[in-house]
């Protein structure tokens, strides 16, 4: 049997299943319920004539099928998981290749930046110079623009 708590918190999702079942049910008899069971059996007894065992019956079944909706929703959330985790691990390989082929690309870089400063020290340091004095020149214009 689906206890009162159940049915309170799950009377909006119930709702539509227990007018489709007894169509004369009113917003009014689920609202003067307020999610007690006897109470809501009841008003579905005085209105269809219907024996509480089938009313009980029918209550039941929204129970059950609530809690196999509940356990295909983890099946497939289970399912979803699994799929991420598969398509995870190509894609953080080729995350790990991409960084591998930056990190030597820049390793690269600094190897031949510094083999021509060592070939040529004195260019070097007039190019450092020059940069520089038009990097200063830049922040000096923009801090006094500012």
């Amino acid at each position: 049997m689906i206890t009162s708590q159940e049915l309170r918190g799950r009377l909006n999702e119930f709702k539509g299943q227990i007018r489709e079942k007894w169509g004369q049910l009113t917003d009014d008899d689920f609202t003067q319920s307020q999610g007690n069971v006897d109470q809501l059996m009841g008003t579905i007894q005085k209105k269809t004539g219907q024996s509480r065992e089938e009313i009980e019956k029918f209550f039941n079944t929204l129970g059950q099928s609530g809690k196999q909706a509940a356990g295909n929703a983890s099946e497939f959330v289970s399912q979803a998981t699994e799929k991420v985790r598969e398509m995870a691990g190509p894609a953080l390989d080729r995350a790990r290749e991409g960084y591998d082929h930056a990190r030597q690309y820049a390793n690269q870089s600094v190897d031949e930046a510094r083999h021509v400063v060592q070939e040529h020290p004195t260019q070097a340091l007039m190019v450092a110079l020059g940069v520089g004095a038009v990097v200063g020149l830049l922040i000096g214009m923009t801090m006094r623009s500012a």
